[in-house]
């Protein structure tokens, strides 16, 4: 029933996943190609005028790693852009198979057959992170095939390392809207309450780049371990139990949706 309820959803989804999927690549091209034009400047003396706290901040303290084109692409989108847009994505998917099938009276109708409602959670969960895994492998696929035409050499892996590590990071934010859409429903409260964990989260590190009394507290940042792979590589132990608190939330967010009333 699980895997229906995921074949179901993917298949409505597919083409606003491809669509997500077109826009983050469109945007990634314009970097790469943009890349060889500037990629004679002198990062270390422009970065000079900048004071070290905003560096810190939106982590741009090794002036060597913008003179690589990965380093570059990692700078311009997947430190800002990219996780600000992607997390919306598998958001999207949970409202879509949650709150708002329960504001069109569609998932009390779902719910009479014999289907469990942690089912229905589980199904819009993988359903939301397969649609995230085909997202981020089109944009790895259609990024490196546009690079080679252009001729700058971004490297596989490296790429795949910081597509890779948007996953954790949307799967965690997108478990906070699980757990609210299980807990009370509502599109606007789903999005709302997971966008203002996200704004926190991001703010965290860059307020404990000018305030060290912030130094430990933005360890709870999930952007605090994601701004250190995309620099220095993924910690797999750190990815993984991003993923196990990603799960564990949502598991409380279908136990929740277990005993509340369903409007009809």
């Amino acid at each position: 029933m699980i895997a229906m309820l995921v074949g179901h959803t993917l298949r409505l989804r597919s083409r606003s996943n491809l669509i997500w999927a077109a826009g983050m690549l469109v945007w990634s091209i314009v970097i790469v190609a943009i890349y060889p034009s500037i990629s004679h400047v002198n990062y270390e003396e422009l970065l000079k005028a900048y004071p070290k706290e905003v560096l810190k901040a939106f982590g741009m303290e090794d002036a060597a790693a913008f003179s690589t084109p990965i380093g570059y692409l990692n700078g311009e989108l997947f430190s800002l852009v990219f996780p600000w847009a992607i997390v919306f994505l598998p958001l999207g998917v949970l409202n879509h198979c949650l709150p708002a099938a329960e504001e069109r009276h569609f998932l009390d109708n779902l719910l009479c057959t014999p289907v469990g409602r942690w089912q229905v959670v589980a199904g819009a969960t993988l359903a939301a992170a397969a649609s995230l895994a085909i997202v981020l492998v089109l944009l790895w696929a259609g990024t490196i095939v546009s690079a080679e035409l252009i001729g700058v050499n971004l490297g596989y892996s490296d790429l795949a390392r910081s597509c890779f590590a948007l996953f954790p990071l949307a799967s965690l934010i997108a478990s906070f809207g699980a757990l609210v859409a299980g807990a009370r429903g509502g599109r606007g409260m789903t999005l709302g309450f997971a966008g203002g964990v996200l704004v926190l989260m991001y703010m965290l590190p860059v307020i404990a780049a000018f305030e060290d009394s912030f130094e430990e507290i933005q360890k709870i940042s999930v952007f605090y371990y994601y701004n250190d792979w995309l620099s220095n590589g993924i910690v797999w132990g750190q990815a993984g139990l991003v993923l196990v608190v990603a799960a564990a939330l949502t598991a409380v967010g279908a136990l929740l949706f277990e005993r509340r009333d369903i409007a009809s």
